[in-house]
């Protein structure tokens, strides 16, 4: 006797119990009814000012009673512009994601739906928002504004839904836009009203939690991200440091080295200058002691033959 869905359009997280189950839907038929015709207005196959019953009532005029006052029997007129009651049974499948197989034969025998349909419906109504804005804006004024998911939460957050209640069946479906917007659809039957507004502000409570423990990740993870950033800067700064002081050094050694290598190529050049030098001297000191013992040999030769051998005269 009870079925919830819940989805949060921010993370993908929802959770499901007895939500193939088919309830009497009262009301929340209504949802995927207006959903159908607001997109043939948008696709241009019908108007506003189309008159859909014999009393007069505009399209326009059926979509706010249906869904801001919940009167059913405009609501019924529109479900029969569409076809016999298995045809306007088929023709909403078009929101639902369910297979033939998925489906309890039921659904086609009466008012019956499931959370799963309903909330295949929302997902639809939420993901493209943009093209029913006047639908969502009527589901925002739905009345009445105290029962259901508004019992406690209609001052704490805003609800665009469409409730429904009939012979025991208490349910609501809607959007709740918190900081991460959540669908919720609940389904009763013979447990009471209260029942469907609890669940609201189970959900709504969760998802606040659920944000703010995911908003803590979030921060915790930047923390932990900034920190890490300044160390791994930290540490750059001392490779680079490292890498400077590295440098300098070796510019240093390297200067040293080349004053060195001057150094020595310098004593090397004198050196080789001195030895140079020597070798010159030596030169001429063993040129001039040869010229020496040869002028000295030349005159002994002449002392000696002119001792021995007197000077000769000729004559012509």
């Amino acid at each position: 006797n009870f079925a919830v869905s819940y989805y949060n359009t921010v993370t993908g997280e929802e959770y499901n119990w007895n939500e193939t189950a088919m309830f009497t839907a009262a009301s929340t038929f209504k949802l995927p009814l207006n959903l159908y015709y607001y997109e043939l207005q948008n696709e241009g196959k019908i108007s506003g000012d189309t008159v859909l019953t014999e009393g007069g009532a505009t399209l326009d005029r059926c979509h706010y009673l249906s869904l801001v006052e919940s009167n059913n029997e405009l609501s019924i007129a529109m479900l029969y512009r569409i076809g016999d009651f298995r045809t306007y049974k088929e023709t909403m499948r078009r929101y639902f994601t369910m297979t033939d197989d998925e489906i309890d034969p039921k659904y086609y025998q009466d008012n019956y739906y499931c959370t799963r349909m309903m909330m295949d419906a929302l997902k639809y109504l939420y993901a493209h928002a943009d093209e029913f804005p006047e639908m969502l804006d009527y589901m925002e004024q739905s009345l009445p504004r105290d029962a259901y998911f508004l019992h406690d939460l209609a001052d704490e957050v805003t609800i665009a839904h469409k409730y429904g209640s009939f012979e025991g069946a208490e349910n609501d479906t809607g959007i709740f836009y918190t900081e991460q917007p959540f669908l919720l659809a609940v389904y009763t039957q013979s447990v009471g009203e209260r029942i469907v507004a609890l669940a609201a502000d189970l959900a709504y409570g969760y998802n606040l939690e659920q944000t703010r423990l995911q908003r803590q990740a979030q921060n915790q993870a930047a923390a932990d991200a900034a920190w890490a950033a300044a160390i791994e800067a930290q540490r750059a700064r001392f490779a680079a440091d490292q890498a400077a002081s590295a440098e300098a050094q070796a510019r240093i050694d390297a200067e040293k080295a080349a004053a060195e290598a001057k150094r020595l190529a310098a004593e090397q050049a004198e050196a080789a200058r001195l030895a140079a030098e020597a070798a010159y001297e030596y030169h001429i000191s063993t040129r001039h002691a040869s010229l020496t013992a040869r002028f000295v040999a030349c005159f002994a030769y002449a002392d000696l033959r002119q001792k021995y051998c007197p000077a000769r005269r000729f004559s012509d």
